[in-house]
């Protein structure tokens, strides 16, 4: 459960995670048995369960449960993977504000900052009573043309993408009125959370990650003068893209599907965030040293 910014009095705990973990299948071991010893309940995405018990383990003898979706029984949800695992676990919980705790087994690891080689602490933390829980928004994507299997949220950014060799025109309009053209191989419109994902690659500002803001940042844009622009967090957004070709790339946190040129997509903020847990001596300052290396 939470009170007020602060993680307290933790019950249940599920893990969601990638198949990809050589190398870390012990520290997750680990892990589910620590918080067993500590009378913590422990359930298990079903791929990864499938994982554990692969390499030898068997959860359920242990009483870990299997779960093919998230029931919403737990108080925290723990990623194991990268950042796009994480991408994946908010998916997988569906817009409950269960607090997420990342464990990096991939790359650089915004998202997911802890490693299974500090079980210990991890643990600690979970029960310390001190692991602060932040917000962060999430965009939610209205279209008609939006497959309707498609989860129509996005954690990190929505990117309009050129599907074939030349350029698209992206008609913007903000709270109803006209914005600008943007003449360009796409355009991301990416939360605080993804301004240091696709958003920087292509120039974009980072923004401290609990702001309530959105960035609109173009890729590759034909006119210089279009820049990276900043807006309030409950600001609208409508985009109809023109092409030469029937169809542009829409993607969602990485999750590509075409749409017809000339119809409409609107976002904007939704209804419910994403919970983040962080460590009470750490914040977005030091997390920028480590993995940007700021003022190395």
């Amino acid at each position: 459960m939470t009170t007020g910014n602060t993680l307290r009095e933790v019950k249940n705990v599920s893990l969601y995670g990638s198949r990809y973990q050589e190398g870390h299948i012990s520290g997750i071991w680990a892990l589910i048995e620590s918080l067993l010893s500590h009378g913590v309940g422990v359930s298990v995405e079903k791929r990864l369960a499938g994982v554990l018990t692969e390499a030898g383990y068997r959860p359920a003898v242990h009483g870990v449960k299997t779960l093919s979706r998230f029931m919403g029984d737990s108080d925290v949800v723990i990623s194991v993977g990268g950042d796009g695992t994480f991408l994946r676990t908010a998916r997988w919980i569906d817009g409950r504000e269960v607090p997420i705790l990342g464990i990096n087994t991939g790359h650089l690891g915004f998202l997911a900052e802890n490693s299974t080689d500090n079980i210990g602490p991890i643990v600690s933390l979970l029960l310390s009573g001190n692991a602060l829980i932040e917000r962060r928004i999430v965009l939610r994507v209205d279209c008609p043309a939006l497959p309707a299997a498609e989860w129509p949220y996005a954690l990190n950014e929505v990117a309009f993408l050129k599907g074939a060799a030349s350029m698209i025109d992206i008609n913007v309009g903000l709270d109803g009125f006209h914005l600008a053209t943007y003449r360009a191989d796409g355009l991301l419109i990416a939360t605080p959370t993804g301004s240091t994902a696709y958003n920087l690659s292509v120039g974009g500002p980072i923004l401290v990650p609990t702001l309530s803001s959105i960035v609109l940042s173009p890729i590759a844009p034909h006119t210089l003068t279009l820049r990276p622009v900043v807006i309030g967090g409950d600001s609208e957004i409508e985009a109809v893209v023109e092409s030469r070709a029937t169809e542009f790339r829409l993607s969602i946190d990485g999750r590509s599907v075409s749409i017809p040129c000339g119809i409409p997509v609107k976002i904007k903020k939704a209804s419910h965030d994403v919970l983040t847990l962080r460590r009470p001596d750490e914040n977005f300052a030091t997390t920028l040293r480590s993995k940007l290396l700021w003022g190395s």
